[in-house]
């Protein structure tokens, strides 16, 4: 693979034509029409504060310099004071899971050298990925009577 392509990447050619690099195509004459980096909608920090507060016993509060989503005082997910990222604190396997699906948007969060959830950027990361991260991080914490309300809001077995 050549230096600084992406798997994905079509090979390149020179256009004899206008001597500059383009998309090889079906119809060399037809010049590529570019895709969006993300085709769904991306997120924003009010979608992904008012999904984490519609969980039930969610509270949103002080933590350092920090906001921080709680459930009976646990913490499951935080926003730096960018307000460009959110930590999730997810297990390791949805960590490697996300890096792997899109490392535009997700990256592993470490604390020294252990590694504790998900880094996302929220304006690359599509709402419906935030909204099941945050419950999956929220029901890792939530006590299992609250879980059980989540699952009956939602018409899913208890």
């Amino acid at each position: 693979m050549l230096r600084g392509m992406l798997p994905s990447m079509a090979p390149r050619q020179l256009c004899l034509a206008c001597r500059r690099c383009r998309w090889l195509s079906a119809d060399p004459a037809v010049p590529p029409t570019p895709k969006p980096a993300y085709p769904v909608p991306v997120g924003d920090l009010d979608a992904a504060r008012a999904f984490a507060l519609s969980l039930p016993g969610a509270t949103e509060e002080p933590h350092f310099d920090m906001s921080s989503f709680r459930v009976r005082g646990k913490i499951f997910a935080t926003v730096p004071p960018d307000d460009e990222h959110l930590h999730v604190f997810v297990d390791e396997g949805e960590v490697h899971a996300a890096v792997a699906e899109d490392p535009a948007a997700f990256e592993p969060l470490l604390w020294g050298q252990r590694l504790r959830g998900l880094r996302v950027r929220i304006a690359a990361a599509p709402n419906h990925r935030i909204a099941e991260l945050l419950e999956e991080s929220w029901r890792r914490r939530a006590p299992p009577r609250l879980a059980a309300e989540r699952d009956a809001e939602r018409g899913l077995p208890g």
